[in-house]
């Protein structure tokens, strides 16, 4: 298996890791240290559109889509501490992925143009609401009577 190959098995490991089951220091301690070993002569290059088929929503291209970056390139020699920060950053979803000295990002034109709050996760605003509407949630069926009425007036222990 060349470099570039076994750096994006073991770098997408981490990141599905640290999304799915943060707790498991023993096998992140073991994939950051594979995807360090394999750029620590030479660069790697990962493209987020595999060239063919539709990534698994855990993979290290699906992450990268989701995160609307297109490109990551990481210099030869990178530090695992880099690598660790970028691999938290992808399996997040509100935490910004940054280059690093050793590590470029690059990220999508609908990203790059995003103002820095949309980037982060925020909600483009809604409809505007008349605030003197009421509405009852009882009668959208959303609430019983008397869940409103303790929502209304607490009981005391």
């Amino acid at each position: 298996m060349d470099l570039t190959s076994t750096f994006i098995k073991r770098f997408g490991d981490l990141v599905a890791l640290l999304r799915v089951d943060p707790a498991n220091d023993a096998a992140q301690d073991l994939a950051l240290t594979a995807a360090a070993a394999a750029v620590e002569h030479a660069p790697v290059e990962v493209d987020a559109r595999p060239e063919r088929c539709v990534p698994h929503e855990l993979s290290l291209q699906a992450r990268m889509l989701a995160r609307q970056v297109d490109r990551l390139r990481i210099s030869a020699g990178a530090e695992p501490q880099e690598l660790l920060a970028l691999a938290r950053a992808l399996a997040h979803d509100i935490t910004p992925v940054t280059a690093r000295p050793f590590i470029e990002i690059h990220q999508g034109r609908a990203a790059a143009s995003a103002p820095v709050e949309e980037a982060a996760g925020s909600l483009p605003p809604g409809p505007e609401v008349d605030p003197g509407i009421r509405r009852d949630p009882a009668l959208l069926g959303m609430w019983d009577r008397s869940e409103l009425l303790q929502l209304v007036r607490p009981t005391q222990l």
